[in-house]
């Protein structure tokens, strides 16, 4: 699984619009499955709330996604290909202003928590693989 995270490409912007940052996420809980031990959960659970457009499908943590910052909003995105990973589909779309803070924690062997706090008080919480925390911090860094 790890193989397949460092060939993903980053587009150069999302339904038209530039991407300023963005990178690759997993459910929390997959470096406990990376480690061969039970996953349960589901990337972004609060997903599912009123927040993002429409009925929202769940990624789950065996599954890979990608997280995208723009001007404007905070996209949650599939990952499509079989060579190269790419953002595919738009799961949620969040308003960059109904989002508190995005910080991520201290890295494990494999990965490290990456949390979206929003003003409504929920979270979305993510894992970033450790071949692209770079990414992840840049996310941060970016959206501060």
């Amino acid at each position: 699984m790890i193989r397949n995270l460092l060939r993903l490409k980053n587009p150069d912007s999302v339904d038209g619009r530039p991407l300023i940052a963005g990178t690759n996420i997993v459910g929390k809980g997959w470096a406990k499955g990376v480690a061969g031990q039970a996953v349960a959960g589901a990337i972004g659970g609060a997903v599912g709330s009123a927040m993002g457009t429409g009925s929202v499908a769940k990624i789950t943590t065996g599954m890979k996604g990608f997280l995208a910052l723009t001007a404007d909003e905070l996209l949650l995105m599939t990952l499509g290909g079989l060579m190269v990973l790419k953002p595919k589909d738009v799961v949620a779309r969040v308003p960059r202003s109904e989002v508190a803070s995005i910080t991520m924690g201290k890295q494990n062997a494999v990965s490290a928590p990456l949390d979206v706090t929003f003003t409504a008080g929920s979270v979305w919480q993510f894992e970033v693989p450790r071949p692209t925390m770079a990414n992840g911090r840049d996310l941060v860094e970016k959206f501060a």
